[in-house]
């Protein structure tokens, strides 16, 4: 598409079927989708027709990321990851929380257990410090995730019974008084987790 607008929505699609390739656990479709987003953003700022960091760059990196970590090369999913905490490349804008959290996913599924209890407490607090809006649906979600964690994969973390807790009353507290009946049954079945545990 010659018009940045077109551009930018056609990107997307293509950002949607790597996605969607990455859950049917299509790596080499979803690895040609994403470095089709990724190609074609850097020749498209080359033409001058995308003239801000883009987000539609962003999600490609970090579905490339995903990628290559499902393909079992976590170096360089990690790579893709870690520059991009860096902010680079710097014509794509990343939301630092996916980032954060698709790092803390990565460090988990590499049994790195300090380095994924890190990863989800920065995203956790990025939440908070960052003056962007995110729903108490989203928040709630991360807190559940992360305590799921230091249930299981993270149990033998310091104090991460404890820690488990307070993400669990964190999460019901901001759903408290709305009808999210999906995660507060998720806080529930995670409670029973954590009460077998201790």
């Amino acid at each position: 598409p010659a018009s940045s607008p077109n551009a930018e929505r056609y990107l997307q699609t293509l950002n949607t079927l790597g996605d969607a390739y990455l859950k049917l656990n299509q790596i080499g479709r979803a690895r040609q989708a994403f470095t089709e987003v990724t190609s074609a953003s850097e020749r498209l700022f080359q033409a001058r027709l995308l003239m801000q960091p883009a987000s539609v760059y962003a999600d490609a990196l970090v579905g490339a990321a995903k990628t290559e970590a499902r393909d079992d090369d976590s170096e360089h999913a990690r790579k893709i990851l870690e520059n991009a905490l860096q902010g680079l490349p710097p014509t794509a804008s990343f939301n630092r929380k996916d980032v954060l959290w698709q790092l803390a996913r990565l460090e988990r599924d590499d049994h790195r257990k300090p380095q994924a209890e890190s990863y989800y407490d920065q995203a956790i607090r990025w939440i908070h410090g960052s003056g962007i809006y995110f729903s108490p649906a989203d928040e709630a979600f991360c807190r559940i995730e992360f305590a799921h964690f230091l249930i299981t994969e993270g149990r033998t973390l310091p104090d991460s019974p404890a820690l488990a807790e307070t993400q669990l009353t964190a999460a019901q507290n901001l759903v408290a008084g709305m009808n999210y009946s999906e995660i507060q049954w998720r806080i529930f079945y995670q409670r029973g987790l954590l009460a077998e545990a201790k």
